[in-house]
């Protein structure tokens, strides 16, 4: 019977392709953003992936900072949600997108309550 061979270790893959780490950065990175990986091999990349910590750390720092309130209302906090999501819209040229899906999930939610789909004797029904 043929002897397989050892499988190649980190050491030997660093070692043998040192230019892979760019000069350390890839490591510094996964240390900074990842570090709750540490001694964790993450296999899970189904439909989503990991978010580094400066996103939460940046997400927290401003929720904490600021006051974010119903974006139709006319007061300050409203103000902000509203510029913040518009800015976000402008940015990524997806403001008629979104107009669009609310309005065709809206259309049909109100076609299917106009058609009598949906409902009990009581009222719509529960999902």
């Amino acid at each position: 019977m043929e002897q397989s061979s050892p499988l190649p270790s980190q050491d030997w893959f660093q070692e043998t392709f040192t230019q892979y780490d760019y000069g350390g950065q890839i490591s510094a990175a996964r240390a900074r953003e990842f570090g709750r990986l540490s001694g964790v091999t993450y296999l899970d990349h189904g439909g989503a992936t990991l978010y580094p910590h400066s996103q939460i750390h940046h997400f927290y720092q401003d929720l904490a900072e600021n006051i974010y309130g119903n974006p139709h209302s006319g007061n300050i906090a409203s103000r902000l949600t509203h510029d913040t999501i518009e800015h976000v819209r402008c940015r990524y040229g997806i403001k008629t997108m979104f107009q669009h899906i609310y309005l065709a999930f809206s259309k049909a939610g109100a076609n299917k309550l106009q058609d009598g789909q949906g409902t009990t004797q009581r009222g719509v029904e529960k999902q």
